[in-house]
């Protein structure tokens, strides 16, 4: 089962005009987001201030706060501050805004502990009051922002109203139209019908009603380091399976180096031990870690020597990674390019999903010893 987390920080913004020194510590500040309340102080919110309220209904209720419009660059360090605390407990994190994000717990040998943790960490070390959820998807983690998975996912989908579905607010009122007020109404609607109203969205609408509607969580910070974790069930101490958790983290990086176009020269390793605490390995290459040959090289070049008796965990970065340079070449071979990474991408994602043998590309399928000769002789004539 996959568990998603939804972390939504409070008084970030309030606290980083304090701490910059623009505003005083008992001021009532508001800061806005378009034309509504992003957050605000404690002292405006013990005036009635809420967070989503319009700034017109805001100023009646608040006449002498300051209201202070949100440019992100000034908040940049302060949200990069709590993302680098969940960045020790995942490898893949999505922020949703400077206040929020996903995070994938699903590798902890148990997620529900290790989410409470995070939440506590995040408190204790920033100041910031959090709001959290766990669910299956995306969707149902942040939907209640529930702090227990939800199992029953079907049942507790169905007694939702169809305003929770995950779809823009036309098809919403199309549906209520349509009589449909609850989840489990929808759900009554076969695909067919829901693609015939709703196009590509009918599918999203069928499988949400369904509890079944996935989007993965993008690794997307922190954006200039690539993370893999690898976490034993229990102490290892078999060298085979240690090489080949290597192979396995090499995959991972690689993986997100795809989808983020990019490469590294720099690699740090950590084993984590019952015995000995953390082996951290650190080296710098030559040439470029972009694929999963160069990572598996580069981490059998630093692990050879350096693998201990036993361990728990394996966790590798390539920091300071940088975008590949665009180099002009011809259409035909721009175009393969492209489409070999999207195979790739899509490869990758099965495999995570149903194992590695789920499926492959017939590039690696085995060719017979005949075929082959017969291929070297029509080449040779």
């Amino acid at each position: 089962m996959l568990y998603f987390g939804f972390v939504r920080t409070m008084g970030l913004y309030a606290n980083a005009l304090v701490e910059s020194g623009r505003f005083g510590a008992s001021d009532e500040v508001v800061l806005l987001d378009g034309k509504a309340v992003l957050d605000a102080s404690t002292q405006a919110l013990e005036r009635g201030i809420s967070l989503g309220m319009k700034e017109k209904e805001a100023r009646l209720i608040a006449p002498g706060a300051i209201y202070v419009e949100r440019v992100k660059e000034e908040f940049e360090h302060a949200s990069n501050r709590w993302l680098d605390i969940c960045a020790e407990f995942s490898d893949s994190i999505e922020p949703v805004d400077q206040h929020a994000a996903y995070v994938d717990l699903t590798a902890h040998p148990d997620p529900i502990e290790a989410a409470s943790l995070l939440i506590e960490t995040i408190e204790l070390r920033s100041g910031l009051r959090c709001y959290w959820g766990i669910g299956p998807n995306k969707w149902l983690a942040a939907l209640e922002m529930r702090t227990e998975p939800c199992f029953d996912t079907i049942n507790f989908v169905q007694a939702l109203s169809v305003r929770k579905l995950p779809v823009p607010i036309d098809c919403i009122l199309s549906l209520e139209r349509l009589g449909c007020s609850k989840v489990k109404d929808v759900a009554q609607i076969d695909w067919s019908t829901l693609r015939r109203h709703f196009g590509s969205l009918g599918s999203i609408i069928y499988n949400a009603s369904r509890g079944k509607h996935f989007q993965p969580i993008l690794s997307l910070y922190p954006s200039d380091t690539a993370f893999a974790t690898l976490r034993f069930d229990g102490k290892v101490d078999n060298g085979e399976v240690m090489l080949a958790a290597l192979r396995v983290l090499a995959k991972k990086l690689a993986k997100k180096l795809v989808i983020q176009d990019s490469f590294g020269r720099e690699l740090h390793l950590t084993i984590e031990t019952e015995s000995f605490g953390k082996i951290e390995i650190q080296k710098k290459f030559s040439k470029p870690l972009a694929c999963t040959n160069s990572v598996l090289a580069a981490l059998n070049s630093i692990a050879r020597d350096n693998l201990p008796e036993e361990a728990i965990m394996f966790r590798a970065a390539i920091p300071n990674l940088k975008k590949r340079s665009a180099n002009q070449m011809q259409f035909e071979s721009q175009g393969s390019s492209r489409r070999n990474r999207c195979l790739d991408l899509t490869m990758s994602q099965v495999r995570s999903k149903f194992g590695e043998g789920s499926i492959r590309s017939a590039s690696e399928l085995p060719v017979p010893r005949y075929i082959r000769f017969l291929r070297e002789w029509k080449y040779e004539r």
